[in-house]
C-alpha cells in the first residue's frame, strides 16, 4: 500500500468560520491521509507540505503555537476505513480466548491429569491387591481347616476323612486276604490228598493181586485226582498271589511308606486277624471241628509271607504240570514217577506246616500192604512149582524190616519140611523173588536146620530159619 500524503495546510475560509464562531478556541491543524495513485517509477518517501491560505495572510493569534497543533482532539468521522478495521480488528482479538488458554492454566491442567490417572492406576492396584489378599487369606484359612490333622472344631475334615477311609480300605483287604489265605490252606490239604490219591491208585492199578473190579476203581480215581490237581494248583495260585496291599492315597495325617514297608504292614495286620480268629476258638478246643480250624489256623499263618511257596508255585507251568500226569499215567515207569513226585513234594515241602511234614512221610512211606501180598504171590508161585504140591505152611515169615536209607526189606521167616528140602525150598523162593519185577538184589543172609519131632510125640520133619536181603525195584517202590 502507498504511504499517505500528509497535508498540513488549513482552509482559510474554515479558519475565518472558526475564528467568527469560537473565537477563543484554537482549532488545530487536520491531518488528511490520501492514498497516493501508484507511480509508474520508483515509489517516492511522502512529502509534507504546507499550504498557504489563497487569502490574504492574516496576522497569527499570539496564543496559537504550534505545539498544540496534536494535541487537538481528532474528529472520529474523518478517520479512515483502514484504521477503524485495523482497531475493530484489534478488538476482536481482544475479546477471543486463546483456544489452549494460557501457557500456565494448560500445565497445570497436564499435571493435575497425569496425577488423577496415576492415583486411578494406583487405586486399582491397591483394590486387587486387598482382593487378592483377602481371597488368599480366605483360601488358606479354609484349606488348613480341610488339610490339617489336628483341626477339627467343626466335625472331622478332608485329611481325617481320608485317614478313616485309608483304615477302612486296610480293614477290608485284611479280611479279603484272611479268606484267600484260608482258601489257599484249604486247597493245599486238598492237593496234598489228590496227589496222594493218585499215586496210590496207580500202585494198585498195576498190582497183578487186585481184583478187576479194584482196577476199573482205581482207575476211575486216578482219572479225577488227574483232572482235580492241575485246578487245585490253579486256585492256590490265585490266592497267594492276588493283590496283598490296599490302594490308598496318603493323607497328611499318615507317615509317608515305602512299598516293603506297606507289604510288611499288610502281613502283620494278617497274621494279627489269623490270631484273633485263634483265641476266639480259645486255648484248649474240644470238639473236632474247631480242632480241626485251630490246625488250619495255625498253618495258614505260615503261609503269610512265605516268597518261597509263592515262587514255587508261580514257576510251575500248568500245561507241564498236566503232561507230567499223563506221562507217568501212560508209562507207570521210574523216571516220570520220580519227576512227578519231586515237583509235588517242591510245592507241599514249601509250605512250612504239616503238609511238609505229611509229604516227607509219604515220599519215604512204605505200603506195607502191597508189598507183603507181593511177597506172598511170590511165595504162591513157589507152592505150585512143586508137584506133588507142599504145605501151604511150609514157608512161614515172621518179621519186615525196612531200610529207608537204602530201600532195603529184611524178610524173616521160617520153613518146615518133612523131606528135609529146606535149603532147596529157600533157593526156590530166592529165585522167585529175583525173577519178580518188584523186588531186586536178593542175598541170604543167615539159614539154619533143625530136625523136629522123634515121630512120637510130634510131627517128623525138618525146620530152618532164614533171613533174607532184598531191594524193591523202580516198579515195586
Amino acid at each position: 500500500m502507498a504511504n499517505p500524503l500528509i497535508d498540513l495546510s488549513n482552509n482559510s475560509s474554515g479558519n475565518a468560520d472558526a475564528a467568527k464562531t469560537t473565537p477563543a478556541a484554537k482549532t488545530p491543524p487536520v491531518l488528511e491521509l490520501k492514498p497516493e495513485s501508484k507511480p509508474t517509477a520508483a515509489p517516492k518517501a511522502p512529502v509534507a507540505s504546507v499550504k498557504p491560505d489563497a487569502a490574504s495572510p492574516k496576522p497569527l493569534d499570539e496564543n496559537l503555537s504550534f505545539s498544540n497543533i496534536f494535541t487537538q482532539s481528532k474528529p472520529t468521522e474523518k478517520d479512515s476505513k483502514m484504521v477503524r478495521s485495523i482497531i475493530a480488528q484489534k478488538e476482536s482479538l481482544q475479546q477471543m480466548k486463546p483456544i489452549l488458554g494460557s501457557a500456565p492454566d494448560l500445565e497445570k491442567t497436564l499435571e493435575m491429569e497425569k496425577q488423577y490417572r496415576l492415583k486411578r492406576k494406583l487405586r486399582l492396584v491397591q483394590t486387587l491387591f486387598v482382593i487378592v489378599f483377602v481371597l488368599s487369606a480366605g483360601m488358606f484359612g479354609f484349606l488348613y481347616t480341610q488339610l490339617s490333622p489336628d483341626f477339627g472344631y467343626f466335625g472331622a475334615n478332608v485329611t481325617q476323612r481320608l485317614t478313616d477311609e485309608n483304615s477302612n480300605l486296610r480293614k477290608l483287604q485284611t479280611d479279603l486276604n484272611k479268606v484267600h489265605y484260608l482258601t489257599a490252606q484249604q486247597n493245599l490239604n486238598n492237593f496234598s490228598y489228590q496227589a496222594d490219591r493218585f499215586f496210590g491208585n496207580m500202585i494198585r492199578s498195576q498190582d497183578p493181586n487186585v481184583t478187576a473190579q479194584d482196577k476199573t476203581v482205581a482207575l476211575a480215581n486216578i482219572e479225577a485226582a488227574k483232572k482235580t490237581l492241575p485246578n487245585l494248583l490253579a486256585d492256590i495260585r490265585v490266592n497267594l498271589t492276588a493283590p496283598f496291599v490296599a490302594q490308598t492315597f496318603q493323607s497328611l495325617a499318615e507317615p509317608a511308606q515305602t512299598d516293603d514297608e506297606k507289604l510288611s504292614k499288610a502281613e502283620e495286620d494278617l497274621r494279627t486277624a489269623i490270631q484273633d480268629d485263634k483265641r476266639a476258638i480259645g486255648p484248649k478246643p474240644t470238639s473236632i471241628d474247631d480242632i480241626q480250624t485251630g490246625k488250619l489256623l495255625d498253618n495258614t499263618l505260615k503261609l503269610v509271607g512265605n516268597r518261597q511257596l509263592i515262587n514255587t508255585i508261580q514257576s510251575i507251568s500248568l500245561d507241564d504240570f498236566k503232561k507230567s500226569l499223563e506221562d507217568f499215567q501212560a508209562t507207570n515207569n521210574q523216571q516220570n514217577e520220580t519227576h512227578l513226585r519231586d515237583l509235588i513234594g517242591k510245592i507241599l515241602s514249601s509250605t512250612n506246616s504239616e503238609l511238609a511234614t505229611i509229604a516227607d512221610v509219604k515220599h519215604t512211606r512204605i505200603l506195607w500192604s502191597t508189598i507183603v501180598k507181593r511177597i506172598d504171590g511170590v511165595t504162591a508161585e513157589v507152592y505150585a512149582a512143586y508137584n506133588p504140591p507142599i504145605a501151604q505152611d511150609s514157608i512161614r515169615y515172621t518179621g519186615y524190616d525196612f531200610d529207608t536209607a537204602t530201600n532195603k526189606i529184611v524178610l524173616s521167616g521160617a520153613t518146615k519140611t518133612t523131606s528135609g528140602a529146606n535149603f532147596t525150598l529157600m533157593s526156590d523162593l530166592m529165585a522167585h523173588l529175583e525173577q519178580s519185577p518188584y523186588f531186586q538184589k536178593i542175598e541170604m543172609r543167615s539159614f539154619s536146620k533143625n530136625k523136629q519131632g522123634d515121630g512120637t510125640t510130634t510131627a517128623a520133619g525138618y525146620s530152618a530159619n532164614f533171613k533174607i536181603d532184598l531191594k524193591l525195584s523202580a516198579s515195586g517202590s
